[in-house]
């Protein structure tokens, strides 16, 4: 008997998945995340539905999304049933074992870049902007600075936010977007109000960051890996490390800093749980 061999795919490639079910109560769902170990593992990380297949057994799963390579998150209907999987001693899906952690869900706002230089294709209007994004759901806020090629995008629950993330490629005029989850709108402007938009804070900001290789049971990833790691889920201008305490400094455009610093407050990297704090008095 012959096996297919699956080729896992790289950062770049990740797409998010579409999502199974849209969820019907927004505030009583909960998530986890959940990573591969894949260094004690071995295996390759599953598919999706052998994801799914696998917490069902621990109550209605709602969503699941692939995001950051190994990682993905599972959305339950209820906070219990997380927690009932949460609690369970051990979790291993095609032989492939992971790592769960709980997620705070407030993924309403979403940050765009327009890709127009990498593309060569013309900047696409804020009309076509937001009529694109009204596909996935209703918008409470929209704002945008031309300068900076970004833009903000809020919808009124979080399920319009997952189905933009659960679409692996956006165009607009054949202007492809690159699109993540952000905290909030810094902006704050509405939908319906007109004129100039602020212009982006430039100021930079630094994040410490610390592993726990005792408490994560996992040894410190070297710092290669914590690098590429970071760099994936933003625009990450310097790298420092501190091999003796297993920490280091990440410094990050202000806007990409407190998107991950708020949204992800805990980080797998090759299983061991790495956490992010603000660092006083060293904004640039």
């Amino acid at each position: 008997m012959t096996h297919k061999r699956l080729r896992v795919k790289r950062p770049d490639e990740i797409g998010v998945f579409t999502p199974i079910k849209a969820a019907t109560q927004d505030a009583k769902s909960e998530v986890i995340q959940i990573q591969a170990l894949m260094k004690t593992s071995k295996a390759p990380f599953p598919p999706i539905s052998k994801i799914q297949q696998h917490f069902e057994q621990y109550g209605k799963v709602v969503e699941v999304i692939r995001t950051t390579f190994p990682t993905a998150k599972v959305f339950f209907r209820t906070v219990k049933e997380a927690e009932i999987a949460l609690t369970a001693p051990e979790h291993v899906i095609n032989g492939c074992k992971f790592q769960l952690i709980s997620c705070k869900r407030r993924n309403l706002c979403i940050y765009f870049k327009t890709l127009d230089k990498e593309t060569k294709a013309p900047t696409p209007s804020s009309q076509a902007l937001q009529e694109h994004f009204e596909r996935f759901g209703n918008i409470k806020s929209f704002s945008r600075n031309h300068n900076k090629r970004i833009g903000f995008v809020t919808f009124e629950t979080s399920e319009g936010a997952r189905k933009v993330i659960s679409t692996s490629q956006h165009f607009v005029d054949e202007c492809e977007l690159k699109v993540t989850i952000s905290k909030s709108d810094p902006f704050k402007q509405s939908v319906r109000m007109k004129g100039s938009l602020p212009k982006e804070g430039t100021r930079e900001k630094v994040l410490k960051f610390q592993a726990y290789p005792r408490k994560s049971n996992a040894p410190c990833p070297p710092p290669k890996v914590i690098e590429r790691y970071f760099r994936n889920l933003g625009r990450l201008l310097d790298f420092q490390w501190h091999p003796q305490s297993c920490s280091g400094l990440l410094t990050f455009p202000s806007l990409d800093s407190d998107r991950i610093a708020f949204y992800y407050p805990k980080h797998l990297i090759d299983g061991c749980i790495i956490t992010l704090s603000p660092c006083k008095g060293r904004s640039v």
